[in-house]
């Protein structure tokens, strides 16, 4: 089955603000010196700075440390795809969107999945009357966090969940939202923007990174077919002009061919992995044949170091990580 799939699958201006935190120089020397260590989730915060990019017409991503944040603006107030990282949402992310809004209330988030990069400015926004809108798993992932992230309060989960779709009419456009198949979290979910034709990915992409499936959590079999499933999703939205916000954008929004270029890389990985489980291959047989070998230099980044990525993906195809391996439950 996974075989399949993976054979299927291989067919404005930047707006600078609260960057005082780090110049580019020190945050790419940051990036080198943790490529593939674990000292980046402390160090990452203190360096990463926020900026802002206008994607299309009162469509703007907030981007930086953390899950980007898409901001759209209207009549009616404002609606968030995501809210932030817990280190950064008060002094940072917070005064952005209230400039982006025009001190307009923020009448929607949409959480794109459980992990809290991406939801830590919700009790924030749901203690002014925001709605939050999510998976009905986000709601535990939110409270049963992982030690590097703190648990949310009842009065920051989402309200409102979905299993399959809905679409919301809000300032006067159609915002689609849609579940994808278990492959990142538990409940991914991706949000297209129908007037500005643009689709916010959640974590299902990461702009130039691999993309961690479920093989950190307890039980993550199938979680490696469920992402590239996932991804496939979320291509059928829109058409060649679509352009796409990453979990992860590192501020650049992608165009349709850029993002399925990363879905055939993602395949190609996924299908050298497989070929080592039918032969036989043990882990560390399999991490021997370096699977991610030409795409290493693109994609890798300091929470999936190119060894991290085939055990990732090893345990979303195999299930059953050790213990130790797992961050989430």
């Amino acid at each position: 089955m996974l075989k399949t799939a993976i054979s299927m699958a291989l067919l404005f201006c930047t707006l600078q603000a609260s960057t005082s935190f780090a110049a580019n120089d020190e945050l790419e020397s940051w990036r080198i010196s943790n490529k593939g260590g674990e000292s980046w989730r402390e160090s990452w915060p203190e360096v990463e700075p926020l900026s802002t990019t206008m994607v299309a017409n009162d469509l703007y991503m907030v981007h930086g440390v953390g899950g980007t944040v898409a901001v759209l603006t209207g009549p009616q107030g404002t609606l968030l795809v995501d809210s932030g990282h817990f280190r950064v949402i008060e002094s940072r992310l917070f005064p952005i969107v209230d400039k982006l809004s025009k001190n307009q209330p923020v009448r929607y988030i949409i959480n794109t999945h459980g992990h809290g990069d991406h939801g830590a400015g919700n009790t924030h926004y749901l203690k002014q009357g925001a709605i939050a809108i999510a998976h009905p798993s986000v709601r535990d992932e939110f409270v049963d966090a992982p030690p590097h992230y703190p648990p949310l309060p009842p009065e920051g989960l989402p309200q409102i969940t979905l299993k399959q779709s809905l679409t919301l009419h809000f300032n006067n456009q159609d915002i689609d939202l849609l579940v994808v198949p278990f492959g990142h979290s538990k409940g991914d979910l991706v949000v297209y923007f129908r007037k500005q034709n643009v689709v916010h990915t959640g974590d299902i992409f990461i702009t130039s990174g691999y993309v961690s499936v479920a093989g950190m959590y307890k039980d993550p079999k199938g979680a490696a077919m469920g992402l590239l499933a996932a991804q496939k999703k979320a291509l059928s939205f829109g058409d060649k002009s679509t352009r796409y916000i990453t979990g992860h954008s590192r501020g650049v929004v992608l165009s349709r061919s850029e993002i399925e270029k990363d879905h055939r890389m993602l395949a190609t990985v996924l299908s050298r992995i497989q070929n080592g489980i039918d032969k036989g291959l043990t882990l560390d047989e399999i991490k021997a044949t370096h699977p991610t070998k030409e795409f290493d230099e693109i994609y890798s980044w300091p929470g999936m170091s190119p060894k991290r990525t085939v055990e990732n993906y090893y345990y979303g195809i195999v299930g059953s990580p050790p213990a130790h391996k797992r961050r989430f439950k």
